[in-house]
């Protein structure tokens, strides 16, 4: 092969490549994280109500979409556990408009005579996988059923609770001065003095607060919320190397940084 040839051939490649390039490109989707760009693959997702299904009484549809997952960069008050953001995509699905009400819960229990975790009796060898290595056994007298305070990392509830507002703080928007008229938090000097600007000292009824945009109550505030996924504190990190991903399950298994399996 001559030079001329040589020369063709390393133009025909180059032109492929800005083609393959260009082409990449348009078929991408940009979402921003802080001061950086991320390209999102033209991924298909259920965006629509598929044919012949009705949402379920009390129920509204979450549209697929592709988002940034995680702490706003303007949240001061984010926690490093919701850090670093990443990108996700996930397929639409029916939501609960509001909470499970208590009695909601107690006609479950009647009709199916399901016991809670929180009553059932612990198994040691189970729970201690959970606890420092090494950890010892508690007197019997201590080691009673209980329910403990867990973090989140779901995928699809925080969708649901930006309500199809990208790079929102709250789930109404970033407006901080309507925090008491928009959920039921904690106002004042945690934890001596609630100022109860919202209304409640404690729980409030479901719906006491507008919607978000998607029509779904509480999504901020009131009550804890139980998503299905394991809490790994290395979890973000590890889904921000991997790229968008979609419909994410979580983490394989929980891990913090005090505690280690036995």
């Amino acid at each position: 092969m001559n030079l001329k040839c040589l020369i063709l051939v390393g133009s025909i490649l180059a032109l492929s490549c800005q083609e393959n390039k260009s082409d990449q490109k348009s078929k991408s989707e940009e979402l921003a994280i802080g001061t950086s760009t991320v390209y999102l693959e033209t991924l298909e997702l259920i965006k629509e109500v598929p044919e012949n299904i009705t949402a379920p009484e009390g129920m509204v549809w979450i549209p697929g979409d592709k988002f940034i997952q995680g702490a706003q960069e303007s949240d001061g008050m984010a926690m490093d556990h919701e850090k670093p953001a990443h990108p996700v995509a996930v397929d639409g699905f029916f939501m609960d408009e509001a909470e499970v009400t208590n009695a909601q819960f107690q006609n479950f229990i009647d009709e199916t005579g399901y016991t809670t975790i929180a009553e059932r009796e612990i198994v040691w060898e189970e729970m201690k996988k959970q606890l420092p290595f090494n950890t010892p056994k508690p007197h019997d007298s201590i080691l009673q059923p209980g329910s403990l305070i867990f973090k989140k990392t779901e995928a699809e509830w925080e969708l649901a609770a930006q309500g199809g507002q990208p790079n929102s703080r709250f789930s109404w928007g970033n407006d901080e001065t309507k925090l008491a008229e928009m959920a039921n938090t904690w106002e004042g000097e945690f934890p001596t003095n609630n100022l109860k600007e919202d209304g409640y000292e404690n729980k409030a009824p479901v719906k006491s607060y507008p919607p978000n945009p998607y029509g779904l109550y509480d999504m901020a505030g009131n009550v804890w919320e139980w998503t299905q996924d394991w809490y790994n504190v290395n979890f973000y990190q590890e889904a921000l190397k991997r790229g968008v991903v979609k419909n994410p399950k979580g983490a394989e298994e929980p891990f913090n940084l005090t505690t280690r399996r036995c």
